[in-house]
């Protein structure tokens, strides 16, 4: 008979390989004795001798050669003889850039293109009642009609080119000019200050801010000259070339009057605070209001019968821009003679 677990009171089997009696309930040897724990070795102490405190010395910073200072020169400001030769060298430049464009060109539009329909409309005339005047009109009078209207449109595309390269190159010439004087102003108010010592640097700042904030862009003439002389060649590409720079002379024409007019007033009272002149000029008007999209609306139609007039505006508000300024350069022409 087998002896019972001690755990679970079940009869246990003896298992030869291990002589030893197995419970199968609980899965264990009740009888095998159990080993011992195995004993923990007590782990040595190592004793770390207290280290000493050796304060460390007090660095002193070797004393050192002085360096030596470069030598800055002093800045000088614009003297009010440099400004006078700028302004004096804007001035004379405005023979060979201000170019007055006689109003005759807008006639010579408007001939061309008033013989360019009139010519048309003959010859589409003699087209459809040909055949009525057949003893009458003969060949070389409908080719000399033809030849005619060739003629017209061929005048009207140089008249548009060449009218297009002069007030481009009339434009860029100007605005190069006015882009000199501003500068020239710029440095005079700056001159003023330093030599008066009076603050100016509300008004001059307000000058140079007005004059560094569009820097004038050339339109190279020759190139929309040739651009607009397309109308020949290729029509509709030709016409819109011709509507653009329409449109950007009248545009940038008005932009720079009111632009070079807020910078002579700046300047002015500048002056006024100075003590250089008495009391602000009122001499320069601003030109008329111009809508650019209506005109381009009216031109279209009116097909082109408009255009003639739109040159004609493009003429005159450049040379009453060119006359103001030439006005108000005259007056501080004279007030440089009378300093310098």
């Amino acid at each position: 008979m087998s002896p019972q677990c001690n755990v679970c009171g079940q009869e246990t089997l003896f298992v030869p390989q291990y002589q030893q009696w197995y419970c199968q309930t609980c899965g264990i040897y009740p009888f095998m004795p159990r080993a011992a724990p195995f004993p923990q070795q007590p782990q040595p102490m190592f004793y770390y001798p207290p280290q000493p405190y050796y304060p460390q010395p007090y660095f002193v910073q070797p004393p050192t050669a002085p360096q030596p200072v470069q030598y800055e020169p002093p800045v000088v400001g614009p003297t009010v003889q440099a400004a006078a030769a700028k302004i004096h060298a804007s001035v004379g430049m405005r023979q060979a850039t201000d170019i007055q464009v006689p109003a005759y060109w807008a006639w010579i539009i408007v001939l061309f293109q008033i013989v360019l329909p009139v010519s048309a409309l003959i010859t589409i005339y003699i087209l459809i009642l040909g055949s009525a005047w057949e003893a009458e009109v003969s060949l070389g009078s409908l080719l000399a009609v033809i030849l005619g209207i060739l003629l017209a449109a061929i005048g009207l595309a140089v008249a548009n080119s060449v009218l297009v390269y002069k007030l481009v190159g009339r434009r860029d010439g100007h605005f190069r000019r006015d882009f000199l004087l501003s500068d020239g102003m710029g440095d005079y108010l700056a001159a003023t200050s330093q030599a008066t010592h009076i603050d100016l640097n509300v008004e001059r700042w307000t000058l140079i801010t007005l004059h560094v904030s569009n820097p004038p862009q050339d339109r190279s003439p020759a190139l929309w000259a040739l651009l607009t002389a397309l109308i020949i060649i290729i029509p509709i590409i030709g016409v819109v070339f011709l509507f653009y720079c329409l449109v950007f002379l009248t545009r940038d024409v008005h932009r720079h009057d009111e632009r070079q007019r807020a910078m002579n007033l700046q300047f002015e009272k500048a002056l006024l605070r100075a003590g250089k002149i008495g009391t602000l000029s009122d001499a320069w008007k601003p030109l008329p209001k111009r809508d650019v999209a209506v005109y381009v609306v009216l031109s279209i139609l009116s097909l082109g019968l408009f255009l003639p007039y739109w040159w004609y505006v493009n003429i005159e508000d450049m040379n009453t821009h060119m006359k103001n300024q030439w006005e108000f350069e005259n007056a501080l022409v004279e007030k440089l003679k009378a300093e310098v």
